[in-house]
């Protein structure tokens, strides 16, 4: 059943901040009342451009009760800015709150960080970046043409041009193979000498074609897979690999650790 908000009197009562942890305060605190939501106004003055603070907003009954809300969203919580017209939403009918009489609200600075602003004078780092694939990868084009070149590069132009390349071939030869065995069929059912040295024509065209294109599908394949070993060892080499510890993002995963490609799949919940 959902839970009516019967009539109550916004009052602000106090804002501010922790003593000591930051020279920001809050000010200009207004909310009023919207359907079942209260919209809560206010501004963060005296604030550092490098720092952020964790805000945090209850409320006060008549009786002293505190009310905790739940379903908040907007600038509340961690790493808000400091700044003029931030706005707190929350969703009283959701928290499924009876309330009434005069409600008093605190909006307060909770802590307060300050964001480094200087460059890193470290070992340079690559965050949050997938680290390339080894030689291992080589056999996965082995097994599906192709598919090895999309773990040891991280431009996959090269990768897609060649499965683009790869997959056209394979779309021609099915198509030959098919005329191949209709010219077999017409050839068994030719009428007359004429008709069947022609259909032999095309028959051995179709045929020499298919061969070529076969060969070129084959070379191509080859040498993705040596391509993708050279890759690979020279990832492990320029250390772009991660090994002795898989990286797995979510979904299917496939790894080049050490000697030996790993799968794995991931999920969070």
């Amino acid at each position: 059943m959902r839970l009516k908000i019967v009539a109550f009197t916004l009052f602000v009562i106090s804002s501010g901040s922790l003593t000591g942890q930051t020279s920001a305060q809050i000010t200009d605190v207004d909310f009023y009342l919207v359907n079942n939501s209260i919209v809560v106004n206010y501004s963060i003055t005296g604030a550092f451009v490098n720092e952020l603070y964790e805000i945090d907003l209850h409320f006060v009954t008549e009786t002293g009760q505190t009310i905790i809300p739940v379903s908040v969203r907007g600038d509340t919580g961690p790493n808000i800015s400091g700044g003029s017209n931030k706005t707190i939403y929350w969703d009283i009918d959701n928290d499924r709150l009876e309330i009434s009489g005069v409600l008093k609200a605190l909006v307060t600075i909770v802590s307060s960080r300050v964001i480094n602003s200087e460059p890193y004078t470290g070992s340079p780092q690559i965050r949050g970046e997938k680290p390339l694939g080894g030689p291992g990868y080589a056999f996965l084009s082995f097994v599906v043409p192709t598919l090895g070149g999309y773990f040891v590069e991280k431009n996959k132009a090269r990768a897609i041009i060649t499965t683009a390349t790869e997959l056209t071939l394979g779309i021609h030869l099915s198509n030959l193979s098919g005329k191949i065995k209709q010219y077999e069929t017409d050839l068994d059912n030719a009428s007359s000498q004429t008709e069947r040295n022609e259909i032999n024509d095309k028959l051995t065209t179709a045929e020499d074609n298919y061969y070529m294109s076969i060969v070129t599908f084959g070379l191509i394949w080859v040498a993705d897979i040596i391509w993708v070993a050279i890759k690979g060892s020279q990832n492990l080499k320029q250390g772009k690999t991660k090994r002795g510890q898989n990286y797995y993002g979510e979904g299917l995963n496939l790894n080049y650790n050490g000697d030996q490609l790993c799968v794995g799949y991931k999920i969070t919940f």
